[in-house]
């Protein structure tokens, strides 16, 4: 893992606002208490779904040699962090680097497919593990 994981004030209102646009949207088809599992539900998968992308960037870049020096954590995103010091790499390397992000969303992505074709009650799971499906394969 990272040496440093910084976390930036603006992650607590995206969470919130995450929360609450889940729970409004849950409200819509299940009872206050299942829209409220389902926005905790979308709230945890969605920071899953960033930690496992970034992960993959961390195992790809240490495999170049040229590791990160941490993630900084920013609304409902991550961003990679390298050393400022770091020298001049060929494209390979950055190629490399980046493709582990991708290549663990898309992983996840398949699990969470799987989950979602296996789950249709609770609704608030089923719910749940479409949006876990959707983030990993558009947004990740």
């Amino acid at each position: 893992m990272p040496s440093v994981i910084q976390v930036r004030r603006s992650v607590i209102p995206s969470v919130i606002g995450v929360f609450v646009i889940a729970v409004v949207i849950g409200a819509m088809a299940m009872p206050p208490g299942a829209a409220m599992v389902f926005g905790l539900s979308v709230v945890g998968l969605h920071w899953l779904s960033v930690i496992v992308h970034h992960a993959g960037h961390i195992i790809f870049a240490r495999a170049t040699g040229h590791p990160m020096s941490g993630i900084a954590l920013w609304f409902i995103f991550a961003q990679d962090l390298y050393p400022p010091d770091e020298p001049a790499l060929p494209p390979r390397t950055h190629l490399i680097r980046a493709i582990g992000g991708p290549v663990f969303s898309a992983i996840l992505s398949v699990m969470a497919f799987g989950l979602m074709q296996a789950t249709t009650t609770p609704l608030w799971l089923a719910w749940a593990l479409r949006f876990f499906f959707l983030d990993n394969l558009l947004v990740m």
